[in-house]
């Protein structure tokens, strides 16, 4: 399922995708994943990969992908690499409502 929103900053749009429960390979690590594309002009979009772990209330940055390019990519989970997380509210509430629903 795909969401289209109007981000905080209203001159950008996104879209949230692919929110579902995720547990590592190795099975150490379970929580939430999901995919937010950022549309910052017509010919810049960015696709961020995003994972919420169980216990954990914010939505951090595994992988980001400048119009396809891999600018930052981590594993699924991965907390003890570089972290950003995600700061638009609208952004948050729309991966939250995909959450309930996954």
């Amino acid at each position: 399922m795909s969401t289209i929103i109007t981000t905080a900053n209203a001159n950008l749009r996104a879209e949230v995708e692919d929110v579902a429960r995720h547990t590592s390979p190795g099975g150490d690590i379970t929580g939430l994943r999901g995919t937010v594309t950022v549309y910052f002009r017509p010919d810049l979009r960015v696709v961020y990969g995003v994972s919420r772990l169980y216990g954990s209330d914010d939505w951090v940055i595994d992988s980001r992908f400048r119009n396809g390019v891999p600018m930052h990519v981590n594993g699924f989970g991965a907390r003890y690499l570089r972290t950003d997380s995600i700061v638009d509210v609208n952004i948050i509430a729309a991966l939250d409502d995909a959450a309930v629903a996954a």
